[in-house]
């Protein structure tokens, strides 16, 4: 193909399809490609189904940009060069180094070898693995064990590579300690077996349902499988799923089985307090049990973040806010549930007292109106002095409320302190005596002062990176305390 043949096939190509419009021009690229392929030998047109091509555009981008991008802008084809590059460098090859990452993430023998790959050494490795993949996709082993090791990873190939197995108890058995699922493609005998469903059920509740009609109706068999696993329930039948013993063994096992069975049944308060009890999330009940106290504060019991799914009007109660905030503060103290009291608890004095005293970040959530109250930041401080970043910009700025905070946390109240008080050497000495790492807010003239250097140093070693570079220059100081 001569050079004016190549410019007229590309200018009839325009005037059939008029100026694409599109981000990639697929069609054109491949038929710059194919182009190149022909002129120079290079062969980057082997297949033209995206995006098994990427080696080939990149071997050919540089014969593309060398050689070819001055004909075709001059054929009004140069947006065919942006295309192939941002194909090759925005998606495919980042697609490639993704995976190659990945890879070497899992195998980091081959992290150096990669790092030192070009782009082209990037996807025929890249192709070679693909490759490996579709070989071990379409393998089909013989030795017991890798059948059993591939089925729990592919439980569907039961039913295609390894039927010869749907009906070999010994092995599904091994499969379903890991796969319950596998009993969705065992034959009807194994799906009638007590100890195989059994098996395959306590790993995976949803494996019940391919059980045979039979077992799931056997009320003494289910009333086994719930007590292995309760959400079973949803796959017993219909009879079963509407007796309130077999709900409450479920609830019993896991309280999520509430959400499996009938509507009545849900609308039982019984049955709602024990869900509760037994881990069902107060969201996950009819509406009507979140305006019912004892059903709350149950909730509340065993999950203070419930309070966000309760009625509105107990966002206003002290007790059950409270309660909230006590079990919350058994496994965090970030105060969160505080957020969802009311607006008028947020700013009663006597109870956000309480409640700073119990849980000192949960300032955060009280009105600006206390965030500026002394007393009430003094108690949050002194609880938890992290507190101090949720105060008013004046008290993060007064001497007494900083010191009780760095007191209880030199780090954390020394970051929240006003800029002034960062630079008071009581201040910082006292906070960094607390934690040394409470060097790095200090300003940068103490951060050169010895005395504050050494007590923050013999605290934590670590605080001797926050030290002022002018002071690290001394070497007889540094030597010093190297030791320390």
């Amino acid at each position: 193909m001569t050079r004016e043949e190549v410019k007229e096939k590309l200018k009839k190509y325009i005037e059939e399809h008029g100026e694409p419009n599109g981000v990639y021009y697929y069609d054109d690229c491949n038929l710059a490609l194919e182009y190149i392929d022909k002129e120079t030998g290079l062969g980057v047109l082997s297949n033209e189904t995206f995006p098994y091509w990427e080696d080939n555009v990149l071997i050919g981008k540089k014969a593309l940009k060398e050689n070819y991008e001055k004909l075709l802008k001059e054929i009004g084809l140069n947006y065919v060069v942006g295309s192939i590059l941002d194909r090759v460098e925005e998606e495919s090859l980042d697609d490639i180094e993704d995976y190659l990452s990945e890879y070497c993430s899992d195998y980091p023998e081959f992290m150096d070898k990669y790092k030192k790959m070009s782009n082209t050494e990037k996807v025929k490795w890249y192709n070679k693995l693909i490759k490996e993949e579709d070989e071990e996709e379409n393998k089909v082993y013989t030795r017991k064990n890798d059948i059993i090791k591939r089925l729990i990873d592919y439980p569907e190939e039961l039913e295609t590579k390894y039927k010869e197995y749907k009906n070999n108890k010994e092995v599904v058995l091994e499969i379903a300690k890991q796969c319950g699922f596998i009993l969705h493609y065992v034959s009807d005998e194994l799906k009638n077996d007590r100890e195989v469903v059994l098996v395959a059920v306590k790993k995976q509740a949803n494996a019940f349902k391919y059980a045979s009609e039979e077992l799931r109706s056997d009320e003494k068999f289910v009333l086994e499988v719930l007590k292995e696993n309760g959400l079973a329930i949803e796959y017993a039948s219909e009879k079963i799923r509407n007796d309130k013993n077999f709900v409450l063994e479920a609830i019993r096992q896991d309280g999520y089985a509430f959400n499996k069975m009938s509507e009545k049944l849900q609308n039982d308060r019984e049955l709602v307090i024990e869900a509760i009890r037994y881990g069902c999330p107060l969201g996950y009940v009819n509406k009507k049990f979140r305006s019912d106290k004892e059903v709350v504060m149950e909730a509340i019991k065993h999950d203070g973040y419930a309070l966000a799914s309760a009625s509105e009007e107990f966002r206003n109660d002290k007790e059950i806010v409270f309660e909230a905030l006590e079990q919350e503060c058994k496994e965090y103290q970030d105060g969160l549930v505080f957020e969802c009291a009311s607006d008028e608890l947020k700013n009663d004095f006597d109870f956000v007292l309480k409640v700073v005293k119990k849980c000192g970040y949960a300032l955060q959530f009280v009105s600006n109106k206390l965030k500026n109250n002394k007393y009430i930041v003094m108690a949050a401080v002194k609880q938890n002095g992290l507190a101090l970043a949720f105060a008013s910009n004046e008290l993060r700025n007064d001497e007494e409320v900083v010191m009780e905070a760095i007191k209880q946390n030199g780090w954390g109240g020394l970051s929240a302190a006003g800029e002034k008080l960062r630079k008071d050497r009581k201040i910082v000495l006292e906070a960094v005596k607390q934690n040394g790492y409470a060097l790095e807010f200090a300003s940068v003239e103490l951060k050169a002062d010895k005395e504050i250097v050494i007590m923050a140093v013999k605290q934590n070693k670590e605080a001797i990176k926050y030290i002022n570079k002018e002071l690290k220059k001394d070497k007889e100081f540094m030597k010093s305390i190297k030791d320390f």
